[in-house]
């Protein structure tokens, strides 16, 4: 329980929950980490009945527990943190681990709280207990290589999920899905994929009445 604060908590304000992550551990047996490239961590503010409690917990990740066991640095980072150990340092090696340290998305009818990260799966955590349950395929994205924005958007009319998959390379693609949201698991309505010239770095996506917009830049 928050104990120490300014101020008061307003009688009128609403019992819920406010949850944020981000990056969350900048440094393993000595070695900085990049911020961006660094483990999530997700904390959550919950206010009721005139009180505040604070919990916190890192994401769980396959990368993460890796880390853990070993006790030091063992994953390129997309931002520049390359393990001490590896020969020319990692000149040739480009395994990266999923972070889950970029946004959060609340799903309320499957209660399901997805950690997103730009390169991979988002991670399914438990929205109270802030414990880490695992990758989740929204049902039917099994490869390790499918990737899921980390900024999908919600249909504020239909209730839909609309997410989409940048995947680079010399012909860069994005795979753009539909998801239906309304029983126990997200059902795959659609998936279109639109193919790029060049490479391309897509972050975030728009939605509109009649559109779903990506932004290439050049």
């Amino acid at each position: 329980e928050i104990t120490e604060m300014q101020g008061e908590i307003p009688d009128d304000l609403p019992a819920g929950a406010f949850l944020r992550n981000g990056p969350g551990f900048f440094e393993r047996a000595g070695q900085v980490i990049h911020s961006i490239d660094a483990d999530g961590m997700i904390a959550r503010i919950e206010i009721r009945n005139g009180r505040a409690t604070f919990r916190n917990r890192y994401i769980r990740t396959k990368g993460y527990e890796v880390e853990e066991h070993a006790g030091k640095v063992m994953y390129r980072g997309p931002y520049g943190t390359t393990p001490r150990h590896w020969l020319l340092r990692g000149a040739f090696n480009t395994v990266t681990k999923n972070t889950g340290n970029t946004s959060l998305v609340y799903l309320p009818k499957q209660d399901r709280l997805l950690a997103g990260w730009e390169g991979g799966l988002p991670h399914n955590i438990d929205p109270r207990t802030l414990e880490t349950r695992g990758v989740d395929t929204l049902g039917h994205l099994t490869d390790n290589r499918d990737i899921v924005t980390a900024h999908p958007r919600i249909c504020p009319e239909t209730g839909r999920l609309w997410s989409f998959g940048a995947y680079s390379g010399k012909s860069s693609k994005v795979k753009v899905r539909e998801y239906d949201l309304s029983g126990a698991d997200p059902v795959l309505l659609q998936e279109h994929t639109i193919r790029l010239t060049g490479a391309a770095v897509i972050h975030d996506c728009l939605l509109t009445p009649n559109w779903f917009i990506i932004i290439h830049n050049p």
